[in-house]
């Protein structure tokens, strides 16, 4: 018991990182295929949770074949750029670009959700792309769920919502200022 509160202490240990993890201590690097398998968990998961329950069958079964530690992989290897955020010794988050251009991936667990992670992310791989000659323009094509997390990076719908490939999705996109959207 916890003798000045009258109760229990709370075991929850995803609670528990939730309470100690600060945004400021998690730190942002390109990822390698050796993390693959980490990425791959935390889409996974986090794709069951938000995403799959409102794809079809055949469409879960796409997305979470895209989300496997080889598919990752094989992202890589074609040129796909990824940047992971680790805490307390884990991936807490990813984002995975591909072209310079479109988020492919930009996954955030929800025990740091809300705190800056995500846009840190994106920032990270806006500006690895543009280092890289990226245009400046980067799309996405959003889940029902992050409709309103990339409305507020200041991206703008181009089509959607509508179904693509089994798959609930909003096109959005986002231009670099003085450029139209």
């Amino acid at each position: 018991m916890d003798e000045e509160k009258g109760r229990a202490p709370d075991r929850n240990p995803v609670k528990a990182l939730h309470l100690k993890l600060s945004v400021a201590d998690v730190r942002v690097r390109e990822a390698s295929c050796e993390d693959a398998h980490a990425v791959s968990g935390l889409i996974t998961s986090l794709s069951r949770r938000f995403i799959i329950p409102q794809c079809t069958k055949e469409g879960a079964r796409k997305l979470l074949a895209a989300s496997s530690t080889e598919s990752i992989k094989e992202n890589m290897r074609k040129g796909f750029r990824y940047h992971v955020a680790e805490g307390e010794g884990r991936v807490v988050g990813v984002v995975g670009m591909e072209d310079n251009r479109h988020v492919y991936h930009l996954f955030v667990d929800t025990s740091v959700q809300k705190r800056g992670l995500g846009r840190r992310l994106f920032q990270v791989a806006r500006e690895a792309a543009l280092a890289a000659g990226g245009s400046g323009e980067f799309t996405v094509n959003s889940s029902n769920y992050a409709v309103g997390f990339y409305a507020r990076l200041g991206f703008r719908r181009r089509w959607g919502p509508l179904m693509k490939n089994g798959v609930p999705t909003t096109m959005m996109v986002i231009k670099e200022e003085g450029e139209d959207a």
